[in-house]
């Protein structure tokens, strides 16, 4: 109750396992919540590199019963502001878009983050979780040896298997959607009556249009204003609950328009 149409729901991540220490507690007994039927182990369990995830419900172990709400796709409110300036035969106007409060779930990054897969990947996927040994002659497959040696921000280690699914949906793909976009600036000049006169016009005025300048975001994909895909339209039939998702929406293009009016 009290959800929006299209929430967002799944699992919330505690962090990445950087080493035994966020397993173990001093006495050697596992103080986190474990997938369920998972243990600690390099190839068939949860291992140093993987994502912890926040056991909701208490009750030990981490199942589809610890999903919950990670954001809603609508915003907060949204709107658009501009203004028109004038100075002697020049026209200026200037009008901004903006949304704020709406969550985006970057579904690129779940499918092209991801470097245990063979598809196409981002750059960043090479920033894997590295592994190190805490003794170069020790076992890497002693916990207590083994440590998180470089990685990127949204990385986990990879793996064959991926046992802990560190790319189910969580919050982890959540973004903040908001955004304030510079929709379109057009400027005018309209030549003086003295100057269309003598050229035999009643009017004539140029001016350049552009629409899309920038966009102010914190969002990491292409665009914050993501609508829905041709392919979302085609098979939801514009179904709500696919609200907020960016499988990858070609961004707004900017557009630059030189016009001419003349009056006879």
């Amino acid at each position: 109750m009290g959800s929006s149409i299209g929430e967002f729901y799944g699992y919330k991540v505690k962090g990445r396992i950087q080493d035994a220490n966020d397993l173990y507690d001093a006495e050697g007994n596992i103080k986190v919540a474990l997938p369920e039927g998972i243990t600690v182990n390099p190839t068939t369990g949860v291992w140093v590199g993987d994502w912890l995830y926040e056991d909701i419900n208490g009750d030990g172990v981490i199942n589809e019963n610890d999903r919950t709400s990670i954001g809603s796709p609508l915003p907060l409110f949204t709107g658009g502001f501009g203004n028109t300036f004038t100075w002697k035969n020049f026209d200026l106007n200037i009008y901004l878009s903006y949304s704020y409060g709406n969550k985006v779930m970057n579904w690129l990054r779940v499918t092209m983050d991801n470097p245990g897969t063979t598809t196409n990947k981002f750059k960043r996927a090479s920033e894997y979780a590295k592994i190190g040994l805490i003794d170069p002659n020790g076992s890497d497959e002693d916990i207590y040896n083994v440590y998180v040696e470089s990685a990127g921000k949204w990385m986990p280690r990879m793996s064959a298997g991926d046992v802990n699914d560190n790319d189910r949906i969580s919050d982890l793909y959540i973004e903040d959607g908001s955004y304030i976009r510079l929709q379109n600036v057009s400027l005018a000049y309209n030549l003086p009556s003295a100057v269309c006169k003598k050229i035999h016009f009643a009017s004539a005025r140029i001016s350049f249009n552009a629409q899309n300048l920038f966009t102010l975001t914190k969002y990491t994909g292409y665009d914050p204003e993501i609508g829905m895909t041709t392919e979302q339209y085609s098979t939801s039939g514009q179904n709500a609950l696919l609200n907020g998702i960016d499988t990858g929406r070609y961004p707004s293009p900017r557009i630059y328009t030189l016009g001419l009016s003349i009056g006879f």
